[in-house]
């Protein structure tokens, strides 16, 4: 190398560290940890930590020190970097519910600090108990710690205060129920009653004066509480049950507890005694006085004894019956006399006079009194009573007349009957059973006393009244209206069935053929009472299914053809292989085919009724027998039969190919096929 030689000089600037020292605090993520001589730093960002604020970056430790803000392009080597910080102050809010504060409760706390404790706030009417961080007072704060942070309300929790009470009952008893303290804020709704033996209970007061009365205890009242009872002495009521009695105009209605009653007067009652006053029903416990103790109403109740009174008899010679009473009580009196006797006469009745004006039958409830009765006789002959009476008969019974005759009595009495309309020279002891109109008579025969008498009455023979659904018809039903089965006519429940009125009557009629209709009669299986004749519509049975003649079902029948005749006289509807097939006058003729091979039939043939038949007939040429094709003929081959041809060569219709006979072959389909022999 020769010349003069120019050198130039390269340089790399140089990188310097930064370090943080942080005090706890946390650096911000942009800022670098290291710079460029000739580049330098133009700002950092803030430091940050919890509870604090950030003053500024320093190089410095100590109270001295020296804020940083930027790194100069000109500053050369390492560098550190202090984070300095001011502790944060928070507000402390207080929600005093209506109380108010300690005065010496701080507003604020600086974090780091806290607060170690806070003093009670005041209520009136109230306990003070603690301070809350939230309205539910679910979270109970004593202290603020060094490390809390933020603002914070604080909610005053008060218990309201509970007073006495007490009460001065006058030798009466509380109520359970009544509280002995109240709460400030809450009070007493209400006040239960005290009670005190025979007194009334007038109130609660607070003096013993009894001018304050005292219902409730308001939400806003406090303090102790004394309440003094008040009673008035009770008056109570009296009633009488008088049993139809009247009472004494004296007998209170009411009687005051301490003073009772020292007697009563008694009530009276016609026709009765009085017996007592009573405190019950059943008359066990008899009440004189109610005494000065004895609280509460009081029910009295008369008993009275009903009267007896004496029955004297004059009998004019007469002898009275052992069964005619000597007294009778008022209320019950006697409801009938027997006769009394006298021989030679007839007894005509008791009378209260001696001249036979008045007679008695009988002593009324209400009748009061001695009573004297006399007998009276006769000698004459009178008029005699007497009455028949017969109820409404139904057919199929006999009348059953009751006759009553209390003057000639019922022995020998003849009862006869006739048709209303006949003349009276009709009437027989033989008892009617047609239906129709009668009239019933009964004779008396005369007696010592009395003459012959005779009574007559009106009554009826009817059927019975028919049953709203008289029968019904059991079979098995077909179509068209008809049954294809026997059929049975059953009466209605309690009832026997029969086809004539007077016949034999059971259970049901069996019906075994088709009638246009007749007439049936009920009979009530217990009263024996007949119905009128019930008709009873035409009913078709046809219990046969049309006859397929000459085939059975799934039978095989070699040949050409087969005729099949079908009948019924019903017959409706005939098909073969589903193609109907003409009905006349209750037949069908069928011819049916083999076609020179095998044809199957399915026969269906039905009836009016429902009434179905049914045949699976194959019908199969001779020669299917063995299956052996004869020549020169048209038949029928199927694919599922195997055939043969007979000796010699064989040549089939449109094919020029011959066949050696005497082998087995099957066809690949159905159809007709022509053999010929050479």
């Amino acid at each position: 190398q020769s010349g003069d030689v120019t050198l130039y000089a390269k340089y790399t600037p140089n990188t310097y560290t930064i370090t943080y020292e942080l005090d706890g605090g946390e650096n911000a993520a942009t800022n670098p940890t290291e710079y460029t001589y000739g580049v330098g730093v133009a700002s950092f960002a803030d430091a940050t930590k919890t509870g604090y604020t950030f003053d500024g970056w320093y190089i410095d430790e100590g109270d001295a020190l020296t804020k940083v803000t930027e790194i100069t392009e000109t500053y050369i080597g390492d560098i550190t970097l202090y984070a300095k910080y001011t502790a944060e102050t928070y507000r402390i809010s207080y929600e005093l519910n209506g109380g108010e504060n300690a005065a010496t409760n701080p507003t604020e706390y600086t974090y780091g600090v806290g607060i170690d404790s806070f003093a009670d706030a005041t209520k009136p009417n109230y306990t003070f108990a603690g301070w809350y961080s939230d309205e539910a007072f679910a979270n109970e704060v004593t202290e603020i710690t060094a490390t809390d942070i933020g603002d914070i309300t604080l909610y005053a929790k008060y218990t309201p205060e509970n007073f006495a009470i007490n009460y001065v009952l006058d030798g009466g008893e509380n109520a359970a129920t009544n509280p002995t303290e109240y709460t400030y804020g809450v009070g007493v709704a209400s006040f239960a009653d005290a009670t005190k033996t025979g007194y009334t209970f007038a109130g609660w007061y607070s003096d013993e004066a009894f001018t304050n009365e005292v219902t409730k205890i308001t939400g806003t009242q406090s303090g102790d509480v004394t309440l003094y009872a008040k009673f008035t002495v009770a008056t109570y009521t009296i009633s009488y049950v008088l049993n139809g009695g009247e009472n004494a105009a004296a007998n209170p209605t009411e009687y005051t507890y301490g003073v009772g009653v020292d007697s009563f007067a008694d009530a009276t009652k016609t026709g009765h005694t009085f017996a007592g006053w009573y405190s019950d029903e059943a008359f066990t416990n008899k009440v004189t006085e109610i005494t000065a103790t004895k609280v509460g109403d009081i029910t009295l109740y008369a008993k009275f004894t009903p009267n007896t009174y004496t029955i004297n008899y004059v009998l004019n010679g007469g002898k009275n019956a052992a069964t005619n009473p000597t007294e009778y009580t008022y209320g019950v009196g006697v409801a009938s006399f027997a006769d009394a006797t006298k021989t030679g006469y007839r007894f005509v009745g008791w009378y209260s006079d001696s001249e036979f004006k008045s007679e008695v039958t009988r002593i009324t409830a209400t009748k009061m009194g001695k009573i004297t009765l006399y007998a009276k006789f006769t000698n004459e002959k009178t008029e005699g009573t007497g009455s028949i009476s017969v109820a409404d008969v139904i057919y199929g019974m006999l009348p059953n007349p009751v006759i009553v005759s209390e003057t000639n009595g019922t022995d020998n009495a003849v009862v006869e009957y006739k048709k209303k309309a006949s003349a009276d020279a009709e009437y027989t002891t033989a008892k009617p059973s047609a239906v129709g109109a009668y009239v019933a008579r009964v004779t008396f025969p005369e007696t010592d006393y009395y003459y012959e008498v005779s009574a007559t009455c009106e009554f009826t023979i009817s059927y019975l009244e028919t049953p709203e659904v008289p029968y019904r018809i059991v079979g098995r039903t077909g179509e068209e209206n008809y049954y294809i089965s026997d059929v049975t006519i059953v009466p209605a429940e309690g009832y026997l069935i029969s086809n004539v009125l007077d016949g034999t009557y059971s259970e049901k009629i069996n019906i075994k053929s088709s009638t246009d209709g007749f007439t049936v009669y009920l009979m009530n299986a217990s009263t024996g009472g007949k119905t009128t004749g019930i008709k009873v519509s035409e009913i078709k049975i046809d219990k046969f299914a049309p006859i397929i003649e000459n085939v059975t079902t799934d039978s095989v029948i070699y040949g050409d053809s087969i005729e099949v005749t079908i009948r019924d006289i019903n017959l409706k509807n005939v098909s073969v292989n589903g193609e109907t097939v003409k009905i006349d006058n209750g037949k069908a003729i069928l011819n049916l085919s083999s076609n020179n091979g095998e044809e199957t039939y399915e026969i269906i043939c039905t009836d009016i009724a429902g009434n179905k038949s049914e045949a699976n007939v194959i019908v199969s040429a001779d020669w299917m027998k063995d299956r052996i094709i004869p020549a020169n003929e048209t038949v029928k081959l199927m694919t599922k039969y195997s055939y043969s041809l007979g000796g010699g060569k064989w040549r089939l219709a449109g094919d020029n190919t011959t066949y050696s006979g005497g082998i087995t072959f099957n066809v690949r389909s159905d159809g007709n096929y022509t053999f010929t022999s050479e």
